[in-house]
């Protein structure tokens, strides 16, 4: 038996995070999670720390993440080491540390992609990894990863 492998920009789209402004309340304490780092200790995610709200959202142009994604941690120490990750529960917004893999037409299942990048983290690692006193992933690199 043979298996397909495609790039994974063909079978996802990598959307980046933002964070809003500290300096507008406003933004802060709505109904919408806000995943950092700090959020990505366990392998699915249904709450964070913080929490923003639809202006933040509407006046930064922050993309609102589906549930079924895949959340990676981009920049980061940690990354000398693992790569962390999680699926997304529930819709929610992201920090600029991280991206999320959104699975393009159910071709995709997140938790096979999840365990997959978990797997092949030494590879992404030695490979897609660079920085010298922060570590971050080459997202545009990332995108051509064999799946």
């Amino acid at each position: 038996m043979t298996w397909e492998s495609h790039p994974l920009h063909l079978l996802a789209q990598l959307v980046g995070g933002r964070t809003p402004s500290l300096d507008v309340p406003e933004y802060w304490g709505g109904p919408i999670p806000f995943v950092s780092r700090r959020d990505m200790v366990s392998a699915e995610i249904t709450t964070s720390q913080r929490t923003i709200t639809a202006r933040a959202v509407a006046d930064t142009g922050m993309d609102v993440i589906p549930p079924g994604s895949v959340l990676v941690v981009i920049r980061s120490g940690v990354l000398s080491q693992t790569i962390p990750l999680a699926v997304a529960k529930v819709p929610l917004a992201i920090s600029q540390d991280l991206i999320a893999i959104v699975p393009k037409h159910n071709r995709l299942d997140p938790h096979f992609l999840s365990f997959y990048l978990q797997r092949m983290t030494r590879r992404i690692l030695s490979v897609y990894a660079k920085g010298t006193t922060v570590l971050s992933l080459d997202v545009t690199a990332l995108r051509q990863l064999p799946i």
